[in-house]
């Protein structure tokens, strides 16, 4: 979906939506947008259960500006979700997360150690290249405003807000 100015999709590292910020190429009267799928951003979960399967969520129903949808899994009588609202024009994307379900934000490629609001450099843990296997874990630290994810490969910058100060890890 092009959002303006994204472009999103829902086929990522991890369930969820996958933001790419579009180059824009142009000549005469021909504007055309391209992205490179591994330098997209995906908001979701890693948690057990969910699948890609998404369903338009009925908390927001569709209008004339976007669409709402939800990922649910069923598990002890519990139902889980997190939602996301599609809209043309969207500034930023945003996910929802019922309470239990762990957020996670990836990427297909590496980031630089992740600025934590504004000056903190998060340590991040090691990765067994051959198994995707955690070696060491890194320790968590309270956000109080953002996360800055710098993106050497593709010059890219994203900022991570969170509605209220939380715990991350990388």
């Amino acid at each position: 979906v092009y959002t303006i100015p994204y472009i999103v999709d829902t086929v990522g590292t991890i369930v969820g939506i996958r933001l790419h910020y579009p180059n824009t190429l142009s000549y005469g009267t021909v504007v055309q947008t391209a992205f490179i799928s591994s330098h997209g951003l995906t908001l979701g979960t890693a948690d057990e259960g969910f699948t890609r399967r998404y369903t338009v969520d009925k908390e927001t129903l569709p209008n004339k500006l976007g669409i709402g949808i939800r990922w649910e899994k069923q598990q002890e009588g519990q139902k889980d979700y997190m939602r996301s609202s599609i809209l043309r024009g969207m500034p930023y994307g945003t996910m929802q997360y019922a309470t239990g379900v762990k957020p996670v934000i990836a990427s297909g490629i590496v980031a630089l150690p992740p600025i934590i609001d504004g000056s903190i450099q998060l340590q991040c843990g090691e990765l067994d290249p051959d198994s995707d296997r955690v070696l060491t874990n890194s320790s968590s630290v309270l956000v109080e405003k953002d996360v800055e994810l710098l993106f050497s490969e593709s010059d890219f910058t994203w900022l991570v807000f969170f509605s209220r100060p939380v715990y991350v890890s990388c």
